[in-house]
């Protein structure tokens, strides 16, 4: 097996995590992040190559790819973690926040694919990793456009599943519950959905509440060390705090379900 995993939005939380996580099972990484500075505090052993990404810049990503070739081969797993988030509600959050959302989480996984797809096609291996979430499967109000994108990619990881199973590729699908990361914290907030007489105030809330803390990002990246190295031809893998959320939905009939998520929710 060729021991090389190409990782994006490796700066903090599970990126980082997952970054450490094979590189101490003595994988050489690319952990790419938007500002490779940041990448000098962590003391990451020489096993680790930092490669500056911006997933929303499309030739920045065929660029860094042909050079990841180049320089170290063609990665044996592409892991897709890069991501961004906006709350507020859908009458509240400006278009071109919901885009942004969209260009992150959605075409630049997308992008990434496609830089690196032929080329595992070409040699017979690997394993695409696509980040997704719990609200991939079972939206949460007021971070709707960011649910919408995890909704796609749990679309395109079953039809690309389908397409690239012959030619000796997994599609793995990771869905993390509420995890300890910044990207809550690093979210853009829409003001008018948080400030005082806001219709959504009560529930800004309680849905702040509820995404605070959660399970370490180091549990994920077991996941997905475990995933990747599985023979299995498993695609959805479901891990940390909340994660029961999917369950209940599996297991309720969905006019119960939403009235108590709408009560849990407070709405």
């Amino acid at each position: 097996m060729n021991k090389l995993a190409f990782i994006t939005g490796t700066s903090s939380g599970i990126g980082k995590a997952t970054v450490e996580r094979f590189s101490r099972e003595g994988w050489k990484v690319i952990a790419t992040m938007r500002r490779a500075e940041r990448a000098k505090e962590f003391g990451w052993p020489d096993n680790v190559v930092v490669k500056e990404l911006d997933v929303t810049d499309h030739d920045g990503v065929s660029r860094v790819a042909r050079e990841v070739i180049e320089e170290h081969g063609v990665p044996y797993a592409v892991i897709n973690n890069a991501g961004c988030s906006v709350m507020g509600s859908v009458e509240d959050t400006p278009l071109e926040d919901a885009k942004r959302v969209f260009e992150v989480n959605y075409f630049g996984t997308v992008s990434v694919i496609r830089a690196f797809l032929p080329h595992m096609r070409e040699k017979g291996e690997g394993v695409i990793v696509n980040l997704s979430s719990v609200v991939g499967k079972s939206s949460m109000p007021l971070i709707a456009h960011y649910c919408a994108t995890k909704y796609a990619i749990e679309g395109l990881s079953e039809a690309l599943w389908h397409e690239v199973k012959k030619f000796g590729i997994r599609v793995i699908v990771i869905e993390p519950g509420t995890i300890k990361t910044r990207l809550i914290n690093n979210a853009k907030v829409i003001p008018s959905t948080l400030s005082e007489g806001s219709p959504y105030g009560k529930m800004a809330k309680r849905v702040a509440e509820l995404v605070s803390g959660g399970s370490p990002p180091e549990e994920v990246a077991d996941v997905i060390w475990k995933a990747v190295n599985s023979k299995a031809e498993r695609l959805r893998y479901i891990v940390g705090e909340k994660s029961s959320y999917l369950l209940l939905r599996r297991l309720l009939p969905e006019s119960i379900f939403l009235t108590l998520a709408h009560e849990y929710f407070g709405g």
